[in-house]
């Protein structure tokens, strides 16, 4: 689905809460039993001709939390109303609810009453491609009192779904009855497309997108068939990673789609065969202004020697924080910046520093023999992907102590838990060692969540961790009283 044809389904939402605003209504109920409805003084006003079917409720209510997202309230033209949904049923229930008549209703109301200014005309106009048309007039409020009596042919017309997939016709949005067939190609770029973060893929599934965190099925599409998923996967995969899933049962790459962005993929096998999920990645770097990365954050990038790790639960946005670090270092500071991938994500190019970027299995046998090298190849900063295997973790840290400044990524729910992670990974004789050192080298924890803002928009949130004295002296000795990290 293009901009344009998102932007199409937005209008139609809004006439809802244009109505439903304007009329001073007490409830707007949205389902797929009955017509839109505004419920106003106990009685029920209908506002479409026809019943939204389930891809087309579905189609409106993915626009509508990308559009408020998925909080219980929303605020629309200065109305605070609750939002509750369930199911295929979405109610909006207005604060403060006005007596005001609504212009063009028979007082009959839903018992033997016509509604004489329809907002949405649902009836069919046009049998071509089994589309449903429906129009979208001017604002109610323009037309109160009006007898309008052909509403369909005023305003811009939208098409919506009966079922299944979506296309663009004429500048019209029309969903086809049936499900379409598609690539994974094609679904990337509606992954692009949606502002989507992932895509679930699967045999005999319809597709899933992630969406402000919320994943929400692709019902335009119709499910992959057995051997299709696995068939198309191929075409994208480097012949490495393809031997790598035939050992292993899982890799993970990136690729570029010309057009559409790069991408990161996991690929596994599992009961129905092959499965994936994508990962889009931004074609422009994240800047670290933008992300509101705060200045404590940024000064230790500028630090000659250390361990930094940047923590947080799996899809918080560390890659994306971990790029804005770089990005800042390559803007502000002349050093050597080497990256360590698995796989290789954001691309970065040369300003102030020089950028050498690996990726292991295409540019080195593996993480571990990169490390080594690295330590010939004069690094001023050392970039990981995520550090978790003990064998690595003493030459990071060995690293950090003495040579560069080193960043890394970590899963953890905390900076105490990262920290305790690390530790715990070595046999239980090792700790004292792995404390002192662990101790000596780390510079500083970032932990970051993602949460939603007064927009209701996903955006991160940073935790900075200094390691101060106090802080190493618990990394050293967890009995201390010293100091409780959190």
């Amino acid at each position: 689905m293009g901009p344009n044809e998102s932007g199409d389904v937005m209008t139609v939402i809004r006439r809802f809460l244009d109505a439903f605003v304007n009329w001073k209504g007490d409830r707007l109920i949205i389902d797929t039993k009955d017509r839109a409805t505004i419920v106003k003084e106990g009685k029920r006003i209908p506002i479409v001709r026809e019943v939204l079917t389930g891809p087309e409720f579905r189609m409106l209510l993915m626009e509508f939390q990308k559009e408020f997202g998925d909080g219980e309230r929303i605020e629309f033209k200065g109305e605070s109303m609750r939002v509750e949904i369930q199911g295929n049923r979405m109610e909006m229930i207005r604060d403060g609810a006005g007596d005001l008549e609504i212009p063009g209703l028979d007082p009959a109301g839903e018992t033997g009453g016509t509604i004489m200014a329809p907002i949405i005309d649902a009836s069919p106009a046009s049998e071509e491609g089994g589309a449903t048309r429906m129009a979208v007039p001017p604002d109610p409020a323009a037309d109160s009192g009006v007898t309008r009596k052909s509403p369909a042919t005023d305003g811009l017309t939208v098409s919506l779904p009966q079922e299944g997939a979506v296309s663009s016709r004429d500048g019209n949005l029309t969903m086809r009855r049936e499900p379409v067939p598609a690539t994974v190609v094609d679904l990337l770029a509606e992954l692009v497309n949606l502002g989507a973060s992932d895509l679930h893929v699967s045999n005999q599934s319809i597709p899933m997108a992630r969406v402000q965190g919320r994943l929400v099925p692709l019902s335009q599409y119709r499910p992959f068939s057995s051997g299709e998923v696995s068939s198309q996967l191929m075409e994208l995969m480097p012949e490495s990673r393809r031997l790598e899933l035939k050992d292993t049962g899982d890799s993970c790459f990136s690729f570029e789609i010309k057009g559409s962005g790069r991408f990161r993929a996991g690929v596994f096998r599992d009961n129905l065969g092959i499965s994936a999920v994508f990962r889009s990645i931004p074609n422009e770097l994240p800047d670290a202004a933008e992300l509101g990365l705060p200045g404590s954050i940024l000064d230790l990038c500028g630090v000659a020697r250390g361990l930094v790790l940047v923590t947080g639960l799996p899809g918080s946005g560390k890659s994306t924080t971990m790029a804005a670090l770089v990005d800042h270092i390559n803007r502000h500071q002349r050093r050597h910046v080497i990256t360590i991938e698995d796989p290789l994500e954001f691309i970065h190019t040369g300003r102030m520093s020089m950028m050498s970027q690996r990726e292991v299995h295409t540019h080195t046998e593996s993480f571990s023999r990169a490390l080594n090298a690295a330590a010939r190849e004069d690094p001023d900063v050392l970039v990981l992907g995520e550090i978790r295997e003990p064998e690595t973790i003493v030459m990071v840290m060995e690293m950090a102590r003495g040579r560069c400044l080193v960043l890394g990524t970590m899963n953890a729910s905390s900076a105490r838990e990262a920290v305790e992670d690390l530790i715990i990974s070595f046999p239980r004789e090792k700790w004292d060692r792995i404390r002192a050192l662990l101790s000596l080298a780390l510079t500083g924890v970032v932990y970051q969540t993602l949460e939603k803002n007064e927009n209701r928009i996903l955006e991160a949130v940073f935790d900075p961790f200094p390691v101060t004295p106090d802080v190493a002296e618990w990394i050293r000795n967890p009995n201390s009283t010293i100091l409780k990290m959190q």
